[in-house]
């Protein structure tokens, strides 16, 4: 197994190490990853997001060399988000404070707190916007709707620290 953090474009090592970053691990085994923050400068003023990356590399049983085999390599990414302290607010209230407007076939969100806001699910009505996401903290995203949200009632639910569904909050966009 290989782990290792980016800033998101895949190629920038985030400002973290991770160890052990090189690591066998033996079947119905388990393995911890420590992940220390090296100290490198970061936004004070709101949530900054990296990723931590685990490759997995499958091992080659000797009588198995000269054969032809298929291998298959897996990458995990998770979103890995470093939080200062004495941040404003909460992040289920950034949650919460989500600002909609609809332009023609894309709604504005903005997140005016600290916080990355993640969604669980986001609704149009009874139409689901498959393509948000998150946004980012003190910005505004633009996405894309379905031509069959006709509807101004906005539904969305927000992934907590826990990793749960928040719980439901409404609002019009405007």
């Amino acid at each position: 197994m290989q782990s290792w953090t980016d800033t998101g474009d895949g190629k920038t090592r985030g400002p973290f190490i991770v160890t052990p970053p090189l690591f066998r691990l033996d079947a119905q085994k388990e393995q911890s990853l420590r992940i220390s923050w090296t100290g490198a400068a970061v936004a004070e003023d709101r949530e900054s997001l990296f990723y931590l990356n685990v490759r997995t590399i499958p091992a080659t049983p000797k009588d198995d060399e000269e054969k032809n085999i298929l291998k298959l390599i897996f990458k995990t990414r998770l979103k890995l988000f470093f939080r200062p302290k004495n941040l404003d607010g909460t992040p289920a209230e950034a949650c919460k404070n989500l600002q909609f407007q609809r332009h023609g076939s894309a709604i504005s969100i903005t997140n005016n707190a600290a916080f990355y806001v993640v969604f669980d699910s986001l609704l149009l009505g009874s139409t689901p916007v498959p393509k948000a996401d998150m946004v980012a903290p003190k910005s505004t995203v633009q996405i894309e709707i379905p031509s069959t949200a006709a509807a101004r009632n906005v539904n969305w639910h927000c992934i907590t620290d826990y990793g749960n569904a928040s719980e439901k909050f409404e609002a019009r966009s405007q």
